[in-house]
């Protein structure tokens, strides 16, 4: 990207709705130690509006989705709750896109997202990040290294 610094993460929040938030939180944590543009994707297992995603919100990640374009079950698609999150950047185009029946039923149980970034040619580097978090109670789950060990 010719020197232009920004940040991807990939998340994969977990299917109880109790710890949500708090790994939403870790992920705003490390996005915080990123450089330029962050991109934020993955499988946040709750719909938006729900607290995961409003952790994210209160930290300047912006979802573009559509609310219409379903991701959970790939086959029979009836809730959104994957998503291309960004902070500090443009986004041309978002959406779910059309595969294949066959390939997609192969490679997930989820429908993919798809976001087209438009990256400064030399972007400002972002002022310290204050976020007013003081009406999210947010409770740091415990990890089940014998699960699987580190979450991201």
């Amino acid at each position: 990207m010719d020197g232009v610094q920004f940040g991807v993460m990939g998340v994969h929040l977990s299917l109880s709705g109790a710890r949500r938030p708090a790994e939403a939180q870790q992920a705003v944590l490390a996005a915080d130690e990123l450089r330029g543009p962050v991109v934020v994707c993955g499988d946040l297992n709750e719909p938006p509006g729900r607290p995961a995603w409003r952790v994210l919100h209160a930290a300047g990640f912006v979802d573009l989705g559509d609310d219409a374009e379903m991701t959970f079950t790939s086959t029979n698609p009836v809730k959104r709750i994957d998503a291309v999150l960004v902070r500090d950047v443009a986004v041309s185009s978002y959406g779910v896109p059309d595969v294949d029946a066959e390939l997609l039923r192969a490679a997930s149980d989820h429908r993919p997202v798809q976001a087209v970034i438009d990256l400064p040619e030399h972007p400002a580097q972002p002022a310290a990040r204050a976020r007013d978090t003081s009406d999210m109670v947010l409770e740091q789950p415990e990890i089940d290294a014998g699960a699987g060990g580190r979450r991201q």
